[in-house]
């Protein structure tokens, strides 16, 4: 169950005196990285209600549920977010506002997320906002996502290697991963001269911030 000192994978079961308990061991160890998948009985005001008292650098979620949960605010300040449902909970997040997200890093697994909405986020971020993002994917989306009305949207361009490394590297507390350059990845500057990237599938997007480019 424990991956390191600061971090943890837990169920939440529904009853109160469980979450009472949950709550009040995670604030004490001081958990900061935390997996978890609430029960699906859990209520959106439930869920809530564990976030709203904690103290969470990172969430990773696992949800079967169908309640919706786009309401939920507590977890858009997160540095990193990852939401994983499964095919049955693919609508929960339906009304899903991307901007709010005010993080390092969002990861989105089985979501419905539409074209229009990738655009407004990116855009969003053009405009200066959010210059803590780092990462933006999304994967095994329910819909298609539309390369060509995302790209169309933004001035971009191919990459230079005078201007940012082949390959993308993260590290997270938990884990790493690697974002090797594809021949039809674009790139590009936001007017402060921030450099990003984007990648884009039938169902799978990403856009990365080069906040060290050597």
């Amino acid at each position: 169950m424990f991956r390191s000192f600061h971090s943890l994978g837990c169920n939440v079961e529904p009853m109160e005196s469980t979450k009472k308990h949950v709550i009040e061991f995670l604030n004490n160890h001081k958990i900061r990285y935390l997996t978890w998948k609430p029960s699906s009985s859990m209520t959106v005001e439930d869920i809530s209600l564990v976030l709203e008292n904690l103290k969470l650098d990172s969430l990773e979620i696992y949800y079967e549920g169908k309640q919706n949960l786009s309401e939920i605010r507590k977890w858009w300040n997160l540095d990193r977010l990852e939401f994983n449902f499964s095919k049955k909970s693919v609508g929960c997040m339906s009304g899903i506002q991307l901007t709010e997200f005010s993080g390092k890093v969002l990861y989105l697994d089985h979501c419905d997320i539409r074209s229009d909405d990738i655009v407004k986020f990116i855009r969003h971020w053009m405009n200066k906002h959010n210059s803590r993002l780092e990462t933006l994917v999304v994967d095994r989306n329910h819909r298609r996502l539309d390369r060509n009305e995302i790209l169309r949207a933004f001035e971009t361009k191919e990459w230079d290697r005078n201007e940012r490394p082949l390959d993308y590297v993260r590290k997270l507390p938990q884990t790493s991963y690697a974002f090797s350059w594809n021949h039809k990845d674009r790139d590009l500057v936001r007017e402060d001269g921030m450099l990003a990237t984007i990648r884009v599938k039938p169902r799978q997007l990403y856009f990365v911030i080069w906040h060290k480019v050597f």
